[in-house]
């Protein structure tokens, strides 16, 4: 009984709330960033593009990381070898 008072409110509720939401039209938001002296305006092309760009940083990391992690031992002791070497010349 209980059960079915709440489905039946909750489906006058979503239908009544849907409708309302419906007929506005959608919300150009453009919100100001700060950093410091520096303002910048974001809008929603704006925010696609940064995670455009995100995404691509983060496969080029993923990407590189890869490629270190792949450099055999020797040669990371090898390059440490000759820095230590500077080290001690300077």
């Amino acid at each position: 009984m209980i059960a079915k008072a709440m489905t039946t409110t909750g489906k006058l509720l979503c239908a009544s709330s849907l409708s309302a939401e419906t007929n506005k039209p959608p919300k150009e938001e453009t919100r100001m960033l700060k950093f410091g002296e520096l303002q910048v305006a974001l809008t929603s092309d704006k925010a696609y593009v940064g995670a455009a760009i995100g995404f691509v940083f983060g496969i080029l990391s993923w990407q590189l990381s890869q490629g270190i992690q792949s450099i055999p031992e020797s040669s990371l002791q090898y390059a440490n070898d000759n820095a230590l070497l500077l080290a001690k010349l300077h």
